[in-house]
């Protein structure tokens, strides 16, 4: 199916090429593609388009619902661009999850950073402590008796409450 891809591609968007990755995490696999732009104007013009027919070409026809919520689109190009185009393109929500790279790193060092994180490191062993916690008593006075309950409207006794940390802290 890759294959077919890439040739449906290279017709629809020459001279632009398109590279697949397959990357193992756990029992699941996720699919990377990257797309070596020449320029910030063919890209701002062309990444929705190449999303899109990525989503409708490769993601959909996919059966395993963890490989179709882990499809990464990697824009790659040698000019750094601007912050809104930037924006624009990594906080898209629709089909992947699609991220502006230089061209000078490789895409092993691109997965590494964007999706195995094998470049964090992580020790274990004892946390230090930096002291001992001492809960703020004029909060917990006014707190202690009240039921806090999550609504977008808050309720009277909520609003109360509020009020009177409010009050209390300006007092102190």
């Amino acid at each position: 199916m890759v294959e077919s891809i890439k040739h449906a591609f290279s017709v629809e968007f020459a001279p632009l090429s398109l590279e697949h990755k397959v990357e193992t995490v756990g029992t699941g696999v996720i699919n990377s593609f990257f797309i070596k732009m020449p320029n910030e104007a063919t890209l701002e013009s062309k990444w929705r388009l190449i999303s899109n027919f990525l989503a409708v070409n490769y993601q959909n026809e996919m059966d395993d619902e963890f490989q179709r919520w882990n499809l990464y689109v990697f824009y790659t190009l040698n000019d750094s661009i601007s912050n809104r185009l930037k924006y624009l393109i990594e906080n898209d929500t629709f089909s992947s999850r699609k991220i502006v790279v230089s061209s000078s790193e490789t895409q092993e060092s691109i997965i590494q950073q964007h999706i195995s994180n094998s470049d964090l490191s992580s020790e274990v062993g004892q946390v230090a402590r930096t002291g001992q916690y001492n809960p703020n008593q004029l909060l917990w006075n006014t707190l202690h008796d009240k039921i806090l309950r999550r609504k977008k409207r808050l309720s009277d006794p909520t609003n109360e409450a509020l009020d009177e940390i409010v009050n209390s802290l300006k007092e102190s």
